[in-house]
């Protein structure tokens, strides 16, 4: 390039920048946050009864066969050792040392070729919450990436390694909620759950990923293992036999604690993102109520 022509091309540019900075001072204002549903498409909105509450992703990037999982069809394979019956012989000695008695696959859905897609044995334990399966829905994705550093951030974000957009949907949820009228906190909507073990060059971290999404979008990401120190604080090692008095201890002052939220002494206590925060915090885990138990409730 010419130096002629390359001092008319950034002169061009740097116009360009000017007149770009006098639109952006003043933006236009977004009539609804981020990812609302539009108004004029309210008619093909799911009822606010069928709305999940809470959502649970599981990504299965290696380890289980779909074909013993998720996407079990007892007939493929049969006589052929292949598919479910691959490990047919191995499956059934480790549910049986279970004191598993049950069927080892439960018809779920029909794909799109009509064939009668079951859940498999692996998956008994979502099985054993029918609210759960009642909600859930099996997402199976083709591509052409090659295992498995290219094909994790694909399958988990729908973008390609290396695009500028490539987020994970934690990021969507993170920033959905964030972005809403009191939806500022300091407590994460969006989790991402990591395995102890990890294999850096699978790039499963693609998960955490926000793209163009800003950061305050990115979700708390945790890692997840039985000898993790987060497993060792949850465990309350250090509290032993006197974790009633703790308890009661922490029940005692948090209640001193609202009480100053209320000007009077009486009435509900005004409104504190910090004190939701440590209620939250606080908040004892929900019982997961037993198979056929009345007060089940969907998630």
């Amino acid at each position: 390039m010419k130096r002629r022509n390359f001092l008319q091309s950034a002169l061009g540019a740097s116009a360009a920048g000017v007149a770009g900075f006098s639109v952006l001072r003043h933006p236009r204002r977004a009539s609804a946050g981020w990812g609302a549903w539009p108004d004029d498409k309210a008619e093909a909105m799911l009822p606010t009864a069928r709305q999940a509450k809470n959502v649970l992703e599981l990504f299965f990037y290696g380890g289980m066969s779909a074909f013993d999982t998720f996407y079990t069809v007892p007939s493929w394979g049969d006589g052929q050792g292949t598919y479910l019956h691959a490990f047919m012989q191995q499956i059934e000695q480790r549910f049986a040392s279970c004191g598993f008695s049950g069927e080892l696959s439960e018809p779920f859905a029909e794909d799109g070729a009509g064939e009668l897609v079951h859940l498999g044995p692996w998956a008994a334990p979502l099985r054993e919450r029918p609210d759960i399966v009642a909600r859930m829905r099996v997402v199976v994705q083709r591509h052409d990436s090659l295992p498995h550093e290219g094909a994790n951030p694909f399958a988990l974000t729908g973008s390609r390694l290396g695009s500028p957009r490539l987020a994970g949907v934690g990021a969507a949820i993170q920033r959905h909620f964030l972005e809403r009228p009191g939806g500022l906190r300091e407590a994460p909507y969006a989790y991402i759950l990591y395995p102890g073990v990890d294999f850096p060059t699978d790039n499963v971290k693609a998960a955490s990923s926000v793209g163009l999404h800003p950061g305050s979008a990115r979700p708390l990401s945790v890692t997840v293992d039985q000898g993790s120190e987060l497993a060792e604080l949850l465990a309350r090692g250090g509290v032993g036999e006197r974790r009633a008095s703790f308890d009661r201890a922490v029940d005692f002052y948090q209640r001193d604690y609202e009480a100053r939220f209320r000007p009077s002494g009486k009435g509900a206590p005004t409104r504190s993102a910090e004190r939701s925060i440590m209620n939250r915090a606080l908040r004892p885990p929900r019982r997961q109520p037993a198979p056929g138990d009345p007060q089940r409730r969907p998630l």
